[in-house]
């Protein structure tokens, strides 16, 4: 696992050291355009000082409707550095859906594609900033009053909000912190990644995947290469791959054995794989290690909720004679097997698992009884021997168990959801189709 830095001081900071210290390393890349560290922030400044020009401040929420491009990179980093925090929008999601987001969260500006915002089958809501390409090299005086540095970092405030069917089957906006984003991008679930890395940014952009293919790589001052000309389609995807010289992939479980099943040429081209979403199968997962012995297979579980990623088990092939566990909480994360009465259950028998810690969203916006529910301060000298090693616990509604060495396993689910790809949906709830990949058939 990638060791936790000591000191958080806010992604927009790390990333502003890289290009200082290595200027001229690729930051972003789409295969035919790309962005050194410092041409990065020259551009982040550049947009920063259109977002506040245009009433963007700490604070604010600004709404993202853009492609897989690297000027979406850039869009994001801008919106933290005007001081205010980034919502995605769908291009795929239906139109009541996305002016509901944009009510909900306060939207007070959306950055979109002119592309997309034509696709849209009713006016956005509120003021709209169309942002086609970016210049590579901005002018100096578009800089001149424009910060040359990020604004202070503070831990709490939200960094984004994503939106998940959550416990209800009601689109539920997760407002994540700045701490929790930093965490999860720092203590990357798999072995350390190296500024030579090059990770894959295919997930669309309000799958919460989507963060750990951005932010991990810079955090780390390595590649984020962005999938030319949007999410491939599941055929192309090796291809893609292959193509923009990936070395770390993140792929949902179904992909996973999707791709498994093809014995696909992706797995020859990465050094690490990271799966998340569903129940990993043994055997797609033994037929791709034992025709690639060298690759890191991680098996991730997380929400949401928790920045993403919770737990992480490299897998190997004496895994998988059963399926293969969730693993040990990664930094910033406690993970607690209780029962009914939020006490700690002996090791081997099934609890439900509550997730404690710095990665833990705020909780739900404009839903302040949802949040109670979902996440609870367990009273103090309750007695409760599980609940009290935690401030804050989440619910995750999944039944696990954990072995002598505190390695957990997942069970199912205990509210009746199912666990499809990732998203949670209740029975009788209908989804939209996925947008993780074109071709992708999972709801």
């Amino acid at each position: 696992m990638s060791p936790l830095h000591a000191t958080p001081v806010g992604l927009p900071a790390r990333i502003t050291e890289h290009a200082r210290t290595s200027p001229g390393a690729l930051a972003v890349y789409d295969g035919r355009h790309s962005l050194t560290y410092r041409q990065l922030i020259l551009c982040v400044r550049q947009l920063a000082g259109i977002l506040s020009a245009s009433g963007v401040g700490p604070g604010n929420a600004v709404g993202l409707l853009m492609p897989h491009a690297v000027q979406t990179v850039v869009a994001q980093l801008a919106v933290w550095w005007a001081g205010g925090h980034y919502v995605p929008l769908d291009p795929d999601y239906p139109a009541a859906h996305t002016v509901a987001m944009i009510r909900e969260t306060g939207t007070v500006l959306t950055v979109a594609d002119p592309e997309l915002l034509a696709r849209c089958p009713a006016p956005m809501p509120g003021p709209v900033l169309e942002l086609a390409e970016l210049p590579l090299v901005p002018l100096a005086e578009e800089l001149r009053d424009v910060p040359a540095g990020p604004p202070p970092y503070d831990p709490d405030t939200t960094a984004y909000v994503l939106y998940t069917s959550g416990p209800t089957g009601r689109p539920n906006g997760v407002a994540l912190t700045s701490r929790g984003v930093e965490l999860m991008a720092v203590a990357a679930p798999c072995s350390p990644l190296r500024a030579e890395d090059r990770i894959l940014f295919h997930s669309s952009m309000a799958f919460d995947a989507a963060a750990f293919e951005v932010w991990a790589p810079l955090a780390h001052g390595a590649t984020v290469v962005v999938c030319a000309g949007g999410r491939p389609a599941v055929e192309h995807l090796a291809t893609e791959a292959v193509y923009l010289g990936v070395s770390v992939v993140f792929l949902t479980t179904s992909l996973f054995h999707h791709l498994a099943r093809q014995d696909s040429a992706l797995f020859m081209q990465v050094r690490t794989v990271v799966t998340s979403g569903d129940a990993l199968s043994p055997l797609h997962a033994r037929r791709v290690l034992r025709a690639r012995p060298g690759l890191e297979l991680v098996n991730v579980y997380g929400h949401t909720e928790s920045s993403t990623f919770a737990t992480a088990h490299r897998v190997r092939d004496e895994d998988c004679d059963a399926p293969p566990p969730i693993g040990l909480p990664l930094p910033g994360v406690g993970a607690h097997v209780l029962d009914d009465l939020l006490r700690q259950v002996p090791r081997g028998e099934a609890g439900e698992l509550w997730l404690s810690g710095p990665r833990l969203a705020l909780g739900y916006v404009e839903r302040p009884e949802l949040t109670a529910e979902r996440f609870i301060r367990p009273a103090a000298g309750s007695g409760r021997a599980g609940a009290a090693r935690a401030d804050r616990l989440y619910r995750t509604g999944d039944l696990v168990s954990a072995d002598a060495d505190g390695v957990l396993r997942w069970m199912r689910r205990l509210d009746g959801q199912a666990p499809v790809q990732g998203h949670r949906i209740e029975p009788g709830k209908s989804s939209t189709r996925c947008t993780c990949i074109r071709g992708c058939s999972r709801r």
